[in-house]
């Protein structure tokens, strides 16, 4: 058996020894036919960015596509959602300018070890994050591989504040590892991050009005002029107070955001047993909000939907003994502020064919029961400061409300002994006494206590 082994075990070390020769030997033939390779300025420096028209970022968890349409980049993965054109741009411009800051002569061997293998299915280790660029018709413009930090030291390590050094594969530099100061961190293969996050911004509001799944949870709050900051809880009944400090109403959906997008199709299961909310503003926008908190795998969830109108004047009302000379100022102001307001209805009109996931403190006002705006009565207070527990005994020498007091028996005083009194005398108060009632007909005269002497 022993003898059946060791060829086995020697043929093991071989195809062992192989392997990290192969290794080696690949990595020093990288070395060997790229050494008179001149390192160039830029990376990518023939790369045309007005050329691209899709993007394709993937990773070993996910990837995502971003295209351009007619008007605006789109998230293919989030059924056309608009794309953060800010962060596209800023994303596509650092690959254009990004600068080589030296290079690593490694080949196939060692890609693992640095994070530059292109992510395929079933390769879940020394994988990076392929970056596809591409044409209007589908031409490749440049293929990244955009993997792990480098180590610097000495003069060459990043200052604070600046990002560290990424090895950057092309592959049509074989084997060459490139060393690469700019930050390209905002090219991630997660579709959330690259949408466009501008939401609905109420400004001023006027009446806030929550028809909850139960009636009874449902209120309105309301206040004059947006010169008062109070608002007014409606419907209050004798007795009630309104705790205005159990709603943030002043910066509600004010800077509002949202983390993810699903198309309007879902909003029937994303949507069970919402809240409706209508918000009305003093500039004339009317907000329609549904609201539903969704719990799944241990995990809370909150979605909403959005409709936008408004009622905007088409002219302004002269002030009385308005002066000739003010008249033009206050006209332009007036149209400039009616376009601010009009581009804005345009923009979050946008918004009424989706359904967002937001996180709770953007929604938890619209979720609160009008039994929860009520102020509570006070807890009863004994003497030392403390609530009184209920249904707690009242403290000796008080009756409890409503209770009748309990008899008390009082010893008889015995008149044989003299009564010694200090000098000087003391008057000593009389003694409350209270007395039983007389025992009943049928009682035992004998058993009854002596009376009390004065």
């Amino acid at each position: 058996m022993k003898k059946s082994l060791l060829p086995l075990i020697v043929l093991a070390g071989l195809v062992g020894l192989a392997v990290v020769t192969k290794n080696k030997k690949e990595a020093k033939l990288s070395e060997n036919v790229r050494r008179g390779v001149v390192t160039r300025e830029f990376l990518l420096p023939d790369l045309d960015v007005n050329a691209i028209k899709t993007v394709k970022i993937k990773d070993k968890n996910g990837q995502v596509t971003l295209k351009q349409g007619a008007d605006q980049w789109a998230v293919e993965e989030r059924s056309g959602y608009a794309v953060d054109f800010g962060k596209i741009s800023q994303s596509l411009m650092a690959l254009r300018e990004a600068k080589i800051a030296g290079k690593q002569l490694l080949g196939e061997g060692a890609w693992k070890d640095e994070n530059v293998l292109e992510p395929a299915e079933g390769v879940t280790e020394g994988t990076g994050i392929l970056v596809n660029l591409l044409d209007d018709k589908g031409g490749e413009l440049a293929k990244v591989i955009i993997g792990g930090d480098v180590q610097v030291s000495g003069g060459n390590s990043p200052q604070m504040g600046q990002s560290p050094q990424k090895l950057i594969r092309l592959p049509q530099d074989q084997g060459i590892l490139w060393m690469v100061a700019t930050d390209v961190g905002s090219l991630v293969a997660k579709p959330e991050e690259w949408l466009d996050k501008t939401f609905v911004a109420v400004q001023d509001m006027a009446t806030l009005t929550v028809t909850a799944p139960v009636a009874e949870d449902s209120w309105k709050v309301s206040r004059a002029s947006k010169d008062l900051t109070d608002y007014t809880l409606e419907g209050l009944k004798e007795g009630e107070e309104f705790d205005s400090a159990k709603l943030t109403l002043a910066s509600l959906l004010s800077t509002a955001s949202f983390n993810d997008v699903k198309p309007k199709s879902e909003a029937g299961e994303l949507l069970k047993n919402s809240s409706k909310a209508v918000i009305t503003t003093f500039d004339g926008f009317s907000y329609e909000v549904q609201v539903a908190k969704q719990s799944k795998d241990g995990a809370d969830k909150y979605f909403m939907t959005v409709a936008v109108k408004a009622d905007l004047p088409k002219a302004r009302t002269p002030g009385k003994d308005e002066k000739e000379e003010d008249k033009k100022k206050l006209d332009d102001e007036f149209a400039a502020a009616q376009k601010t307001l009009t581009e804005k209805l345009e923009r979050e009109k946008k918004l009424e064919n989706w359904v967002f996931e937001v996180a709770e403190y953007t929604v938890n006002n619209l979720l609160v029961r009008r039994a929860d705006l009520i102020k509570k009565p006070a807890a009863p207070i004994e003497k030392d400061g403390q609530p009184a527990a209920p249904g707690a005994a009242a403290p000796a020498g008080e009756a409890t409300p409503g209770a009748s007091a309990p008899a008390v028996s009082v010893p008889a005083v015995s008149m044989k002994e003299p009564i010694s009194v200090t000098t000087p005398p003391i008057e000593a108060p009389s003694p409350k006494v209270e007395v039983k009632a007389a025992p009943a007909a049928d009682a035992n005269p004998a058993e009854a206590p002596a009376p009390t002497k004065p």
